[in-house]
């Protein structure tokens, strides 16, 4: 491979991963999420967000800042169109019913939750990891008793903050300086080569 195409490709994937990258707030995510899913829902549902669960159905470790987010979310996107029910109410039905968080990311489960606090439309979010930085969001809103779908929602939640973005920028970048002083090194010795041949 020819070494100056080595050398801009790593500058370009820097600067595509720095300027290319979604970077958007977690309020911006959640509130896309909300607005999308809340343009799905018909007049006068009563919805539960049941949590934030990675793909295995653990609980994600982004669940409880994306919970009060979205929440708060719902309800300014609905207005007084849909009801949205308070995270406390769904604790009790939970302890009422014997039920943990990571059982609710089978949807039956979830749905016992559901009737139980008189919800007739669930909504659960999938956290898909990647690059350690990078967080897909998929929503989903299914009805409590059919568990048909009823709405979705996706985006990607880019975490600048996070050690793995820097690392891979450094990486990147560390990777383009030493392709720059292989190519400024054998330049030289070109040079010299030259200067040698023509003396």
């Amino acid at each position: 491979m020819n070494i100056y195409l080595l050398l801009f490709v790593l500058v370009g994937g820097a600067c595509l991963l720095l300027c290319g990258c979604d970077v958007q707030s977690q309020e911006e995510t959640t509130s896309y999420l909300a607005r999308t899913l809340a343009d799905q829902m018909e007049r006068g549902t009563r919805m539960a967000i049941i949590g934030f669960y990675e793909e295995t159905g653990g609980v994600s470790e982004l669940d409880v800042a994306l919970y009060e987010d979205l929440f708060h979310d719902l309800k300014l996107a609905s207005g007084d169109r849909m009801g949205i029910v308070a995270h406390r109410s769904i604790e009790e039905a939970m302890q009422e019913l014997n039920l943990q968080q990571q059982d609710l990311f089978d949807d039956k489960m979830a749905a016992r939750v559901g009737r139980f606090v008189g919800a007739n439309v669930n909504v659960k979010g999938v956290v898909e990891k990647r690059f350690g930085f990078i967080y897909k969001i998929n929503l989903k809103a299914y009805s409590v008793e059919t568990l048909m779908a009823a709405g979705v929602a996706r985006t990607v939640l880019t975490d600048i903050w996070s050690p793995w973005f820097a690392a891979t920028i450094v990486a990147l970048l560390g990777a383009a300086g030493l392709v720059a002083l292989i190519v400024f090194k054998n330049a030289k010795k070109r040079q010299r080569r030259r200067d040698l041949e023509d003396s």
